[in-house]
């Protein structure tokens, strides 16, 4: 395993005026550690992985694996994907169905000429961490897809690569699969320690593997943290939104303090020299009052438009000033029984909220329980 430096990394597939899909980026990756790229279809994660692995050539930049440039636009250094020791996992599994699955696992090593690994019991050993040892002698054909998938594991770490790359590999899996798929990779990572890069869409599968979070935005990192940050403190409203906090008002600054519209005004102790922000917040930490009279300013008023029954919650989609808010409510609750139609006041945990200036969607520093103005 090996560390990995991106520096200054261009990727445009047109011309020099076409618009980048990586955009000068910038990323760091220790040895050892599972790195996550999230972020929505078309904001450069895979072609970033691409570029990684050797199969896309990027258009500019410098790419270090353990210290070594294996692409430098300036120098002209650009190894071939099979000269890189590097392991893919991909979303297709892409096994070879006329290969047993010990064959499939050793092809990386009968390809790269790792003799010792073939004679020394690699494949075993793999095939074991991965819980397919029982498996060898089958074909993919008689596998389920979550066998599948630990099969393609094992191939892509069986060489003992300085650099494992997945790309979305837990998406064809059912839920229950994929939940198990996961837990087994975040075991065995935990155990062998190999670097990684993950790419996904999926921020709960981002949050149960990474070691860091990076997310991306139009061909560059919005943000790169440890997963609790990225969730709590998030740097800006497009990752706030991006992480689950999918309300969003306004506040306006004014004589009495902040307000919403329809809101009493209260003071918010906002280290920002602006005049609106951005709140967002996510739909459990909005509570749902009966009435329509608004007491305070982290309360507005609302009709219900439609409630879908989750079980152990109940999510209640809302309008207040014209904008749509999602309260998740716990079931058994007064706000789980409003229905559709009924006029209520909204609550906002204004503890649990994140502030944001609009002008420059960046984080300011977010306020603690407001001073209610009477």
């Amino acid at each position: 395993m090996a560390s990995v430096s991106i520096t200054s990394l261009t990727k445009r597939f047109g011309g020099p005026r076409s618009d980048a899909v990586i955009d000068d980026l910038q990323l760091e990756i220790p040895q050892g550690e599972l790195l996550v790229l999230l972020g929505a279809s078309g904001c450069g994660k895979t072609t970033t992985l691409r570029c990684l692995a050797g199969l896309e050539s990027p258009t500019s930049g410098r790419i270090e694996l353990g210290g070594n440039a294996v692409f430098d636009g300036e120098r002209r250094i650009e190894l071939p994907a099979e000269k890189r020791s590097i392991g893919m996992v991909f979303q297709s599994y892409a096994l070879w169905p006329h290969m047993t699955v010990r064959k499939n696992i050793a092809y990386p090593l009968k390809v790269r000429k790792i003799k010792d690994g073939l004679r020394d019991g690699w494949v075993e050993e793999v095939a074991d961490l991965v819980d397919c040892g029982h498996l060898l002698d089958r074909y993919p054909s008689q596998l389920s897809g979550g066998q599948q998938q630990r099969v393609a594991l094992a191939r892509g770490i069986v060489a003992r690569p300085d650099l494992v790359l997945f790309d979305e590999p837990l998406s064809n899996l059912d839920a229950k699969l994929r939940m198990q798929v996961r837990a087994d990779l975040h075991e065995l990572h935990e155990r062998i320690g190999f670097t990684s890069v993950f790419v996904t869409h999926d921020q709960d599968e981002a949050l149960a593997l990474a070691d860091r979070i990076a997310i991306m935005r139009s061909g560059r990192i919005e943000q790169c943290a440890a997963p609790d940050t990225v969730f709590e403190e998030p740097a800006t409203d497009y990752v706030a939104e991006f992480m689950g906090m999918s309300n969003r008002l306004s506040l306006t600054r004014g004589v009495d303090g902040w307000s919403a519209s329809g809101g009493a005004p209260v003071r918010l102790p906002v280290a920002a020299d602006v005049d609106e922000l951005t709140v967002r917040v996510r739909p459990e930490h909005l509570a749902i009052r009966g009435g329509q009279d608004v007491v305070h300013g982290h309360q507005v008023p609302a009709r219900v438009t439609g409630t879908v029954y989750g079980g152990s919650h109940v999510d209640v989609s809302l309008e207040a000033d014209g904008r749509r808010l999602q309260a998740r409510v716990e079931t058994g609750t007064p706000g789980s029984r409003a229905a559709a139609g009924d006029r209520v006041v909204v609550e906002i945990d204004v503890a649990r909220a994140r502030y944001f200036d609009p002008a420059t969607e960046r984080a300011v520093a977010h306020a603690p329980v407001p001073e209610v103005v009477a």
